[in-house]
């Protein structure tokens, strides 16, 4: 998903029919134990499992983080797991 600009992000808040809000959504390093949280938006019907793979989509896809099912590694891990 895109950025969401401050004027999206404002619509939806004021649009008292929209599913969507804001989450802040916590991912860990499972090797260094380093933490990033995020304000991510998401929607009312998305399982806890859901809200957590929309912080790590977006963290692989722009961050170099390395997320799978099971685990998580900050871009620092993942340069020391390839040496």
């Amino acid at each position: 998903m895109n950025e969401l600009t401050p004027e999206i992000v404002f619509a939806i808040m004021h649009d008292p029919d929209s599913p969507y809000f804001p989450c802040q959504i916590c991912v860990y390093c499972d090797d260094c134990c380093t933490t990033v949280s995020g304000d991510y938006m998401v929607h009312e019907d998305m399982s806890k499992p859901e809200r957590l793979s929309v912080a790590r989509t977006h963290l692989t896809a722009n961050k170099g983080w390395r997320c799978d099912d099971s685990r998580d590694f900050c871009p620092e891990c993942v340069v020391a797991q390839a040496d």
